[in-house]
């Protein structure tokens, strides 16, 4: 058992009370400390307190203690544990123990953290290690690979004699053994190239020299040429097609004949395909009377099949001539013999038929001072008829010797506006406006000519406006053409489609009194200018006479300080 000892002194008697085991009783416990028991006593709380003894370690408990009798009474009990120096020995190993493993606890999370740290640098070391390792292993690979790439692009470049050392036997010396190989291979076929290059080059310039100087001739060609394509899509154009048929080439390369031409047509030429294959015949040759943009056009054509070296179809070839000048002066140059012809038959004897009748009225003027005198009227009517031949043998005369034009600097718009003005005072009933649209320029022409085609126009108005109406006189530019239009509008009945075909022909004319000279000498005025004239329908009702005169380099002029371009 473990030696203990009880204590028990009693308040106010000072008793002591002693009961202790037989370990015990052999020590003479020390007296516990007054300011010990003072202490409990006051406070009421139990204290502890240790002791040596020669035996070892006293341990001693302090608490009060209500003895009960008298009420009131109390003591303090002190219960003593004797812990002898063996077992002393053992606590004190168990308290360094459990000290040790507080400080093994306490150090714990430091020495985990440091071990992890080492942990991660001896980590790092390694990665670090077997990067550099790589890298070292990377390189020995890739240096060649790069001194490779380094020659790929030297190459890409156009150096074809660079060539690369060969400075071992594995596999990236085969590589560049390879690689040197294949550049030498480059290089020679390269430079073949080039030689079959330059020779291509040369042949290239001299197939353009000929293909631009064909185009040049074909451009300046007085001929129409149009080539389609075996798909019948139109390939080329001329320009003398382009001028003739006032198209806008752009427009139509690229497109089949079908799109680009009226219905009308359109059989013609399927017409002429066909019969090409048909019968095996590689040109057609045909006249045609054709009305394009309201142009009335006699064309001589010439329809050719196109085909290779191989006799397979490539397309077509239509080559046109304009015949419309041509026929026309053969005409003009016809009738003017016949006008010529006609003025000295019927000049000759109108002079004297007219010198008899006068002669008879101043012979006989008893005789016209009768009433209801027949001979009067009959004299009076030979007189006047005569005059009327002679106004016709005149005019034939001036259609038969139509004079050479005069070409000289000339301001057309006033040339219009003067003649404007002579035509207001005489017509009053009719309304006449002159309109410019845009800056006419000065420019050559024969302005008695013009004005000559300018009053016959204003004249044909002036006839079918006999009851008033309206004339209107317009000056514009046709850009695309390069040319200026003198058009005249009239409001009047109009001119029908059959008559507008006949209506420049000599000795055609739609009016009972008329010569049917003065629409043909206006054409052939403006024909001799390299200009056109065409009539058309005026909107809602009359007609509309343009004439077109070419403007060009040559003959264009400054005006108001500025350049026509």
């Amino acid at each position: 058992t473990i030696p203990s000892m009880l204590t028990l002194i009693v308040d106010k008697t000072d008793l002591e009370v002693t009961v202790a085991n037989r370990g015990l009783r052999a020590i003479a416990p020390p007296r516990i400390p007054v300011e010990t028991m003072q202490q409990v006593r006051r406070s009421d709380q139990p204290d502890s307190i240790i002791q040596n003894t020669e035996r070892g370690e006293l341990i001693r408990h302090v608490t009060t203690i209500d003895l009960g009798q008298p009420p009131g009474t109390s003591g303090i009990l002190v219960t003593s544990l004797l812990i002898n120096q063996s077992k002393l020995d053992r606590m004190n190993r168990i308290s360094d123990g459990i000290d040790d493993y507080r400080q093994l606890i306490y150090l714990k999370d430091p020495f985990k953290f440091w071990l992890l740290l080492i942990l991660l640098i001896v980590t790092l070391l390694i990665i670090f290690a077997a990067i550099w390792f790589g890298l070292r292993i990377a390189r020995s690979i890739t240096e060649p690979v790069d001194k490779l790439a380094a020659a790929t692009k030297r190459i890409s470049e156009g150096d074809f004699d660079f060539t690369m050392e060969e400075s071992s036997d594995d596999e990236i010396g085969q590589l560049v053994t390879s690689f040197n190989s294949m550049t030498s291979n480059i290089n020679t076929s390269n430079k073949q190239l080039a030689e079959t290059h330059a020779a291509l080059e040369q042949s290239s310039q001299v197939s353009e020299q000929r293909r631009r100087y064909t185009e040049i001739i074909l451009q300046n060609v007085s001929a129409g040429v149009v080539s389609l394509d075996d798909h019948g899509r139109i390939t080329t154009i001329n320009n003398f097609a382009a001028k003739l048929l006032r198209i806008d080439r752009s427009k139509f390369i690229g497109i089949t004949y079908r799109e680009a031409l009226p219905r009308e047509y359109t059989h013609i030429l399927d017409r002429f395909i066909e019969e090409l294959y048909t019968t095996g015949k590689m040109t057609i040759e045909q006249h045609l009377k054709v009305s394009i943009n309201r142009l009335r056009l006699s064309l001589l054509i010439n329809f050719t099949r196109l085909e290779d070296d191989e006799g397979a179809p490539i397309g077509f070839v239509l080559v046109f001539d304009d015949l419309t000048k041509i026929e026309r002066m053969q005409r003009m140059a016809a009738w003017r013999e016949v006008a010529r012809r006609i003025a000295h038959e019927i000049k000759n004897p109108l002079t004297p038929i007219q010198l008899s009748a006068q002669r008879l009225r101043k012979r006989y003027p008893e005789i016209l001072q009768e009433e209801d005198s027949v001979f009067d009227r009959c004299t009076e009517t030979i007189i006047t008829q005569v005059d009327a031949l002679k106004q016709l043998v005149g005019e034939f005369s001036q259609f038969a010797r139509m004079p050479k034009i005069n070409k000289s600097p000339g301001d057309l718009v006033a040339l219009a506006a003067d003649t404007l003005v002579l035509y207001q005072e005489a017509h009053k009933h009719i309304e006449f406006t002159l309109k410019v649209e845009d800056d006419i320029p000065i420019f050559d022409f024969d302005g008695e000519q013009i004005k000559r085609c300018l009053i016959n126009l204003l004249d044909n108005g002036v006839a079918v406006l006999s009851d008033g109406g309206k004339i209107d006189v317009e000056l514009t530019i046709n850009m695309f053409a390069q040319s200026v239009l003198l058009m005249v509008f009239d409001d009047g009945p109009g001119i029908s489609k059959e008559h507008k075909l006949r209506l420049f022909e000599p000795y055609f004319s739609t009016k009972k009194t008329g010569t049917g000279l003065g629409l043909a000498i206006v054409s052939t005025i403006v024909n001799d200018h390299g200009g056109y004239i065409r009539v058309q329908d005026n909107t809602p009702s009359g007609s509309v006479f343009t004439v077109e005169l070419p403007l060009t380099n040559s003959n264009v002029y400054a005006r108001h300080g500025s350049d026509f371009s």
